[in-house]
């Protein structure tokens, strides 16, 4: 996969109002960010990226500019979700990881988010329960999320590596559903 030196967002890629229920028994890989924030739109650049992947129909890729209670609607009878988005952890520019969202008590609950709401809100918001529709997230560390266009070197070279992380957690979490 070859990322653009200046990706944007396409707004076909983003959320709208008839994507209610589409959710329904799937694995959702919900991409967030703000392309007009610099970094901070690599979730919306990623989810455009896993949409050019074959991914079977036990999965949906959708994207937001926004974490607020809009998104409850999509996502209230997923099988699973994975967040993806940029996210401040400490570690290096570029790092990639993933964290699993199971209580209040995880470390990922205590950051700060550039978002309405806080994933635990939306979870609350959408009476999921942790066991029985697994939260994941897919998180890469942004280098600069100032007001601008674009992902920084740092964060275009992380995007395939991004990809790959949210592909092989979607197939995983598919299998583990069909009893694999």
């Amino acid at each position: 996969m070859r990322v653009p030196d200046s990706p944007t967002v396409d707004e076909g890629d983003l959320l709208d109002d008839t994507q209610f229920d589409a959710a329904d028994g799937k694995v959702v890989l919900l991409g967030l960010g703000n392309p007009y924030m610099k970094d901070d739109g690599a979730g919306i650049l990623i989810a455009g990226e896993l949409k050019k992947r074959d991914l079977g129909q036990g999965v949906l890729v959708l994207a937001s500019r926004f974490l607020d209670a809009s998104l409850i609607w999509q996502v209230r009878n997923a099988a699973a979700i994975v967040i993806i988005d940029a996210l401040r952890s400490g570690a290096p520019v570029g790092t990639v990881s993933r964290f699993s969202l199971t209580s209040r008590r995880t470390p990922i609950a205590g950051l700060p988010s550039l978002h309405e709401l806080q994933l635990h809100d939306l979870v609350d918001l959408a009476g999921l329960d942790a066991v029985s529709c697994p939260l994941a997230i897919v998180a890469v560390e942004p280098k600069d999320c100032a007001i601008g266009e674009g992902l920084t070197k740092e964060l275009i070279a992380a995007v395939p590596n991004a990809v790959d992380e949210a592909a092989k957690l979607a197939k995983d979490l598919v299998r583990k559903r069909q009893g694999q």
